[in-house]
């Protein structure tokens, strides 16, 4: 997950396919908010999990 590319490159890339320009930036605006909720509520749970599974043996992760 790139928003930035995901953002400003969801626009020229509906310009090329000739959609129109206010539902193009409509639709990738409300794309590109879709994740937030998503990291924000689960990141932290995520985190905390690759620490007991040991995955990450020299992440220092305080909470």
């Amino acid at each position: 997950m790139v928003p930035l590319i995901e953002l400003r490159g969801a626009i020229p890339v509906s310009q090329a396919l000739q959609m129109p320009i206010i539902p193009s930036y409509i639709v990738s605006i409300i794309g590109n908010m879709i994740p937030v909720p998503i990291i924000y509520f689960f990141a932290r749970k995520v985190l905390i999990w690759v620490q007991i599974k040991k995955l990450l043996e020299n992440c220092s992760l305080q909470f």
